[in-house]
Formats: C-alpha cells, structure tokens, sequence
C-alpha cells in the first residue's frame, strides 16, 4: 500500500508541473506525458493483480454537473473513461447533463478522478482564453464554445487511450515468456467485465443505437480546441461523486 501511496503522489506532483502555467510548454508536456505514463503502468499493475488475487469488483461512481456546459464536461468524462475501459452512462437532455454513471475497478475510478478533475480545470482555463471571432453573438457564441470544449475533449481522449495501449504494448514486450497473461488480454478481459455490468444494469440503454454526432459550426473553434488538447496535461476537481454497489439504484 506504501508503494501504491507514492506512485499516486508521484502522478499528483507531474500533474501540478503540467497545470503549472509558469512552467515553460516543455517542461508541462513532459510532466504530462510522464503522468499519464505512470496512470497506464498503474492500472496495468493493478489489473495484473486482480486477474492474478481477484481483490476487485466492478462498482459504479456517480458524477453530477452544475453551472453551464454540464454536456460538455460529461462527453469530456466519458470519453477518458472510455480511453481508460470504462463505461459511462448519462442523464439528463440533449443540451444539459444532470448526472453520469461510470461503470469501472476502484482503482481505475480513481484514476480517472484524477485524470478528469486535471483536464477539467486545464479546459476551463483555456476555454476562458479563447477568443470567439468578433461578429459571433447570443447563442452563435455558446455554439463556438461548446465546439471548442469538444474539440479538446476529443484531442485528449485519442492522447490518453494512444497512451493507455503504448504502455501494455511495451509491458508485454518486455515480459514475453514470462508465463504471466499479458497486460493487453488481461486489460481487455477487465473491460469485457465493466460492460457486462453497465449492460446488466442499464439493459435498455445498453440497446440502444449511438445518436449521430453533433456537427462542428466554427472550424476555428475546433481548431483552438484541438491545439488546447495537444498541450494539456493528461488528471483533479470532483463535480459531486457517491460509490455503490451495482444494483444499489439510480
């Protein structure tokens, strides 16, 4: 547990560097990238643990969202729980998010808190920068915005899941032979678990046809948006959070 301690601390302290603005871009995209790294090598080494102990169940942690672009905070949580093989589930309107479910392992819910609570306020922080061109107005604006915070969002998502499968790559490269499962079967074995209990517990949901996707309006905004994606750091404020059981009821 001591050791487990000080790689959280360790992917705490490289995620402060990344949010550090007075760190040059250099320094934050390696502090970034080394976070992420060490999140990867962490969820590997706790799936190879209970694949080998059997010490985790699958569980759900509820989010919940106020003030505005609740829709766009809950694409960007479910998009990094997906690159980390977890399940969201949503609730709420077409425009507003009243809450999610994310269907994971507990130790996998907790580095997605971490990762999410980081990417949050690096978004909110380079959305407040952006600069909408000067003829858009009333709702055009909130459009070019929300294109902006989904353009990030993507930019990250592909960031963390390219991540996610580099460092079970190289730990199977570097253990072939070993006897041990390798870190991609055992990965995927966790993610077939959490879908198997998002479907149970939401089976109507679950047969459902993904919605088309909302088309971009303002290719500028996208453009910010990505670039923002690119230079954030890949980690921490908790919208509102309550752990159950699956089957302990919405």
């Amino acid at each position: 547990m001591a050791d487990e301690d000080k790689i959280k601390e360790r992917i705490r302290r490289m995620l402060a560097l990344a949010e550090d603005e007075r760190n040059s871009p250099g320094e934050r995209e390696n502090a970034l990238a080394r976070a992420t790294e060490l999140i990867a090598k962490h969820q590997i080494d706790r799936a190879l643990l209970n694949a080998n102990q059997g010490r985790e169940e699958v569980t759900f942690q509820e989010w919940t969202y106020s003030g505005t672009y609740s829709r766009e905070k809950s694409t960007l949580l479910g998009w990094l729980a997906q690159a980390l093989g977890m399940k969201a589930v949503h609730w709420g309107s077409r425009v507003v998010t009243d809450k999610s479910h994310i269907y994971g392992f507990p130790s996998d819910l907790e580095m997605l808190d971490m990762l999410y609570t980081s990417l949050l306020l690096q978004q909110t922080s380079g959305l407040n920068k952006a600069k909408p061109p000067r003829y858009l107005y009333g709702g055009e604006v909130a459009t070019w915005r929300r294109d902006w915070l989904r353009s990030f969002s993507n930019v990250v998502f592909h960031r963390v899941k390219a991540a996610h499968a580099k460092a079970a790559n190289t730990y199977d490269a570097e253990h072939t032979g070993s006897g041990n499962p390798g870190a991609v079967m055992v990965l995927a074995g966790r993610t077939d678990l959490v879908m198997a209990a998002y479907e149970a517990a939401h089976p109507d949901v679950a047969k459902k046809k993904p919605g088309a996707a909302r088309k971009m309006r303002h290719r500028d905004a996208a453009e910010q948006g990505e670039a923002a994606g690119r230079r954030a750091d890949i980690g921490l404020t908790k919208v509102g959070e309550r752990r159950g059981r699956i089957g302990a009821g919405r």
